[in-house]
């Protein structure tokens, strides 16, 4: 592991953690407050907007002035955001404000932090490398949302705000000492790029954010029908990591050896797991179900990851990581926006994540030349 692999994982721990310790919780306080189930998904929708009209801007800002200092910007966002949050009146102005606040955040943390796992994961045995990365995220979020909720529920919001703000920007602290050969990178909307990508490529990209639409309206509905506590919440988020560090890293050295991603087995196993926890109320059932979802979800995101960054790897990293910002963010956009056209049911929108999530198992990722075959 090199010195700029380990400074990257300490930023990764610490902004992780600061991270979890609300962000799960903001779709709950804002219902917790007084805002309605339809005035939280358009939070969502109002989000996942500005995330799409932004993360283009962002990308030529982010190559324009070193994306550590995109990193470091997003902690300005993420204060901001929390102030927002906690301060809230319910109306839809205040809102709009939050999202972009909060989009702002997350774009400009996940540009930059994406381009820097682009540049410093070694290419050789990527899945166990990328393993790594997924565990110490773990690591940090196993106690995160935990921690967060006792906070909520036994401390002022405003150290909440103070102490989530330090550990975020203690964390960027390691990024901003790696040191960096001067780049001659040229970022643009290269159409070369998205031509030469295999188009069942793009739909397992697309197909992939349906998880995250899922990962945003579950918490709303374990708190309606299952359990309206912060700690509860905070409580499935640990059992779901705590099953999972282990196995990723068993079933990473197994992807690198095998040469297989295993999208299917994890894609395939995932979708049956979210659906009986969708369709179980018992307190201890869910978690022990989260047991499992977190074993499978992680290994799906360490196959996805590891494929999205081995294609990167042929490519500009600059241009690349804005094309798939492009992908993402307007794959979620458009996909969030046709569900809400039809329902607004939380549990109809899971089904139909779930739906995405079983079909893309049955697309096969190529990564072109000297990748998995």
């Amino acid at each position: 592991m090199t010195i700029n692999f380990k400074k990257y994982n300490i930023f990764n721990l610490f902004s992780t953690f600061s991270r979890g310790m609300v962000e799960i919780f903001i779709p709950l306080y804002l219902y917790k407050i007084g805002f309605k189930i339809t005035d939280i998904l358009f939070y969502f929708l109002i989000m996942l907007l500005i995330s799409a009209v932004i993360c283009i801007p962002l990308s030529y800002i982010g190559n324009k002035i070193k994306y550590k200092w995109l990193i470091f910007i997003s902690a300005t966002f993420f204060g901001l955001t929390y102030f927002i949050l906690f301060n809230i009146v319910v109306n839809p102005i205040a809102l709009c404000l939050l999202a972009l606040c909060f989009s702002l955040y997350r774009r400009c943390y996940w540009i930059g932090k994406r381009y820097y796992e682009l540049k410093i994961i070694p290419k050789h045995n990527m899945a166990n490398n990328v393993s790594k990365v997924v565990i110490i995220s773990q690591i940090a979020t196993l106690s995160a949302s935990y921690i967060g909720a006792l906070l909520l529920n036994n401390i002022s919001n405003f150290y909440i705000l103070l102490i989530s703000v330090f550990i975020f920007i203690f964390s960027v602290i390691p990024l901003m000492t790696i040191k960096e050969q001067k780049s001659d990178e040229k970022i643009s909307i290269d159409n070369s790029i998205l031509n030469q990508i295999p188009k069942k490529n793009i739909i397992l990209m697309i197909l992939y954010e349906f998880i995250y639409i899922s990962s945003l309206v579950f918490p709303i509905y374990l708190y309606l029908y299952v359990n309206t506590n912060f700690e509860y919440i905070g409580l499935f988020s640990l059992f779901s990591g705590l099953s999972s560090m282990i196995c990723i890293h068993l079933f990473s050295k197994k992807m690198d050896n095998d040469k297989c991603d295993y999208v299917f087995l994890s894609a395939f196993l995932l979708s049956i797991t979210l659906l009986l926890k969708l369709n179980c109320t018992l307190t201890i059932a869910v978690l022990i179900i989260g047991l499992f979802e977190g074993i499978f979800s992680k290994i799906r995101e360490v196959g996805h990851t590891r494929n999205i960054y081995f294609l990167g790897s042929h490519y500009n990293r600059a241009s690349y990581n804005m094309l798939y910002e492009i992908i993402q963010n307007f794959s979620r956009l458009l996909a969030f926006l046709l569900i809400l056209i039809f329902t607004r049911d939380l549990k109809v929108i899971i089904y139909i994540c779930i739906a995405a999530t079983f079909l893309s198992s049955f697309i096969r990722f190529d990564d072109g030349k000297d990748g998995y075959k």
